[in-house]
């Protein structure tokens, strides 16, 4: 039986988690100085639930208590699947105004001892490669008090200290959470200082398997946008964009057990129902004349949307205008808006949801259609657009940063489902990841806490606008794919760092497009065809002599990021969508078998647009799709498409592509 231990074994919250274990077949460790209730609680527990319930009565402001608690579940020959450490909280304040025994003691219960509980049994844990550590804060346990924000230094140290703790036993697959005040108490208590009846949703998170990894935190909701008849949200779970929402912060959860396989099974993220697990993943579409959406843009996304795909992604739209790499390229502004609106309305009509990628080109961009010297990291030169990185200063950073914000406001006005956030590929917020274009000395740089610091504050600052119930995604990189770029070890701790920042899924993938273009697709390199469409002779000449040194080819094989992703399984709790050459329904719903909520096509809707439906209906088993990436060179020539003779994506378009001239 899996054993769970649970400090505060006899308080409110404590017990009500315990309850929760062992309704899933737990056996417990209550851990409590209160010796007689404690006693009563293991008592209760045992007889309801006929588990094993272990009350331990120690002193956790004692000095040596973690050491104490640590031997005496040793000598009962027990193992931790999962600690829940609830660590309480306290103002610094009280410490330093207190009399010096009572300050020790303080610090004690709330700091050092939880500390050392998860060092502990963190490193038992780290040699079984399994376990959960739940940090849980619960000064709430009586109410969400005022003035319960000016309980941050401890907070701070807590949220902190999970990180590094995560940093370093995330990649031996044990998950690391920590719940903050404010989301422990809306969750638990009502206002009355009453637990409310059934189970808190947190604490069944916890005890279905150790919960997702996340800082929960209360959102208040700003949109205000209102769901419609026909809406992929309609009819679940009440109205999705409710205002002045004061809740913990949400996660997406599925509803099905994650043994499902079946592609065309239903999944709800967050507050969004996808009906089944086939997402258009974002590919540059080239369909954007003057960074406005177009009639093929709009019909691109329709076709997917009624071929059967569950979610469509409208890709690389730019935050700001220095943030481009083509003219086609969609640049959010307020004026957009409404033709946004006639997209997502058509992907609707269809019985879809959509999604739009938010990002930043960062030195990618090309001089010509931004006017003036691309932004980077560093200064650092781009084979890509042949020019030198302007790096970014603080007000730069900070400017872009509410870029992001905004441009996801106007993406809610206009109607779209879901937001993903674009952290790979070498754009911008992954410039900042890698090591090989960071180069700066200041917070932004150097360590990796530094440099995904600009991740963070992003998905910080989208999150707050958007509120709690609009699915966040962020699409991140697991290898840049060259010796000095962000490596999987690395990529794994960003991606546990998001997580507690309250991201609902991520979206794998990889490769870097100044360094290596096709490790994010795959298969041959259509140089000829890539450079037939440039309209410089300068970059014709580039590509024809050295297009075989910098475009370099890799060997396609399907599902080919699924080895790397599938320790990104292992490592967080949110879901995740598989990207990758997915084109058989035998390798969808392997993915699913392993734990991948969602899988994302793209070439192969390309190819035909009504795969998902073939696929559902046992028409095909297979996409026809060849790995050619002629598809490339065609989004610098009226609109990405497949070249293929008699793809049905292609009749599909053949009719609108004329409106980009």
């Amino acid at each position: 039986m899996p054993t769970a231990l649970v400090t505060g074994g006899c308080s409110g919250i404590g017990l009500a988690i315990a309850g929760q274990l062992a309704t899933r077949g737990y056996d417990l460790v209550l851990v409590s100085e209160r010796g007689v209730p404690l006693a009563d609680a293991a008592a209760g527990l045992r007889a309801t639930h006929r588990i094993s319930a272990h009350p331990l009565t120690v002193n956790l402001a004692r000095p040596d208590a973690a050491e104490e608690v640590h031997h005496a579940v040793r000598e009962r020959g027990l193992e931790i699947d999962v600690l829940v450490n609830n660590a309480g909280m306290f103002f610094f304040g009280e410490a330093v105004d207190a009399h010096p025994a009572r300050a020790n003691a303080l610090l004690q219960l709330h700091v050092v001892t939880p500390s050392l509980l998860c060092t502990r049994f963190g490193l038992d844990m780290r040699e079984r490669r399994r376990g959960h550590i739940l940090i849980l804060s619960s000064i709430s346990a009586a109410r969400d008090f005022p003035g319960i924000s000016y309980y941050g230094s401890s907070k701070k140290y807590l949220r902190g200290f999970a990180r590094a703790l995560r940093s370093e036993l995330g990649i031996y697959g044990v998950n690391v959470t920590c719940l903050l005040p404010g989301a422990t108490a809306t969750a638990l208590y009502d206002s009355t200082g009453q637990r409310p009846p059934g189970p808190p949703a947190r604490c069944d998170d916890v005890a279905r398997g150790g919960g997702r990894g996340g800082r929960a935190r209360d959102v208040r909701r700003r949109s205000g946008v209102r769901s419609r008849p026909g809406h992929p949200r309609h009819g679940a779970g009440g109205d999705a964009h409710a205002a002045d929402v004061h809740r913990p912060h949400s996660r997406a959860r599925a509803v099905a057990a994650a043994s499902v396989t079946d592609p065309f099974t239903p999944f709800r993220l967050n507050g969004l129902t996808l009906r089944n697990r086939i997402v258009k993943a974002a590919t540059f579409e080239g369909m954007c004349p003057g960074g406005s959406p177009s009639d093929a843009l709009v019909e691109h996304h329709r076709a997917i949307a009624a071929g059967g795909a569950a979610m469509t992604t409208v890709a690389y739209c730019a935050i700001s205008p220095d943030g481009r790499s083509y003219a086609t390229q969609l640049l959010m502004r307020p004026e957009i808006v409404p033709a946004l609106r006639r997209l997502v309305d058509a992907v609707h009509r269809e019985g879809a949801a959509a999604s739009i990628q938010l990002g930043h080109c960062g030195y990618f961009a090309d001089p010509r259609v931004i006017g003036g010297r691309p932004l980077g990291a560093s200064r650092v030169f781009n084979t890509y657009g042949l020019s030198f990185a302007r790096p970014m200063t603080e007000a730069d950073l900070a400017r872009v940063i509410a870029d992001f914000a905004s441009s996801a406001r106007l993406a809610i006005e206009a109607g779209f489902d879901a937001i993903e956030l674009h952290f790979g590929h070498g754009y911008l917020v992954s410039q900042f990841l890698s090591p090989f274009t960071n180069r700066r000395r200041d917070r932004w740089g150097g360590l990796l806490d530094n440099r995904m610091r600009l991740a963070v504050e992003v998905t910080r600052a989208v999150r707050g606008i958007v509120g709690a119930r609009v699915p966040l995604l962020a699409k991140i990189n697991l290898r840049d794919g060259f010796p000095g770029g962000l490596d999987l070890d690395e990529a794994l701790v960003v991606a546990q760092s998001l997580e507690t920042e309250g991201l609902d899924a991520l979206v794998t993938s990889g490769g870097f497009v100044s360094r290596t273009p096709l490790y994010m697709l795959r298969g041959e390199v259509p140089i000829s065809q890539m450079v037939a469409v440039q309209e410089r002779l300068v970059t014709k000449v580039g590509l024809f002599l050295f297009g075989r040194l910098f475009v370099q080819r890799y060997p396609y094989e399907e599902a080919f990021f699924l080895e790397d992703a599938r320790r990104l399984r292992a490592a967080v709790r949110l879901p995740l969508m598989l990207l990758g050459g997915i084109k058989t329904r035998a390798s969808i719903e392997r993915a699913l078998g392993d734990g991948f909520e969602l899988v994302g096509m793209a070439r192969a809707l390309l190819h035909d647009a009504t795969l998902p439906r073939r696929l559902m209906t046992r028409e095909v088993d297979a996409s026809a799709c060849i790995p050619c990436n002629e598809c490339i060179a065609e989004m610098d020539r009226g609109g990405v498409r497949c070249v293929r003779a008699g793809s049905s994506h292609e009749k599909q378009m053949a009719v609108c592509r004329s409106s980009n001239t």
